[in-house]
């Protein structure tokens, strides 16, 4: 399941319309920008983006991007999980040729987007993901922004992952790093935002609709992702919908 877990979306676009998107909640994205007009607008403020500026878009910021119709925005993308997270919940940016080890990283980060229709498989998306990963925390460090290091919560997050198809329950995962399930409940929500539960519920709609999207039938989507059946699967697929 990490492949899908990992990924929502990545490759190289230029928008055929106006780029008028909010980004998706609790999902980072990359961006490098290679021209065009446009940029976000993040707790109020409109800010624009620059060429050659690599950005990342970390899950606990709002932000909302936007492009010119006559010069529109050519870019690089992924959107992605990440663990540990960034729990900066601001933009952070950086201009990747300036340091050896990040053009190079960037230049894989390319040559994967660039390829992913030609060939995308496991094997590709695991480079992908550590790629990603390694960018992120390189603009994070060099931004001074706060990556999480509580232990405990990272497993907490590791252990959802790996064992979302297992249906792995939240007093599991408490009871795994040592900690009480109402203590983990406070503690997750303190640096995540969110209630474990509703962290796990997300996860498992999000790689379900990925699965579909791929052309994945309800029936084994309910399985992998660890609901008893495809009406429990849809019923989580419209409750998470209709809450957003």
């Amino acid at each position: 399941m990490d492949i899908i877990t990992g990924f929502s979306e990545f490759g190289r676009c230029e928008p055929p319309d106006i780029w008028n998107n909010d980004m998706p909640s609790k999902l980072n994205r990359l961006y490098y920008i290679h021209s065009g007009v446009g940029g976000y607008i993040t707790n109020g403020k409109s800010y624009a983006f620059q060429a050659g500026k690599l950005y990342l878009l970390p899950a606990f910021a709002g932000v909302h991007v936007y492009s010119s119709l006559t010069d529109r925005i050519d870019h690089t993308y992924a959107t992605f999980e990440l663990i540990p997270p960034i729990l900066s919940k601001e933009v952070i940016s950086i201009d990747p040729h300036a340091k050896p080890e990040i053009e190079s990283a960037l230049n894989v980060f390319f040559t994967f987007c660039r390829n992913k229709m030609a060939r995308k498989d496991a094997e590709m998306e695991k480079y992908l993901k550590h790629t990603c990963i390694y960018l992120s925390h390189k603009i994070a460090e060099e931004n001074g922004s706060e990556v999480l290091k509580d232990a405990s919560i990272i497993k907490s997050l590791e252990l959802m992952h790996a064992g979302m198809s297992e249906n792995i329950t939240i007093a599991e995962v408490a009871e795994k790093i040592g900690m009480s399930t109402d203590g983990f409940i406070r503690k997750f929500k303190s640096y995540i935002d969110q209630t474990p539960y509703e962290y796990l519920r997300n996860l498992k709609v999000r790689v379900a609709l990925k699965m579909r999207e791929l052309g994945e039938r309800w029936d084994v989507i309910a399985e992998k992702c660890g609901y008893a059946d495809q009406t429990a699967l849809l019923h989580a697929i419209k409750a998470t919908t209709n809450k957003k």
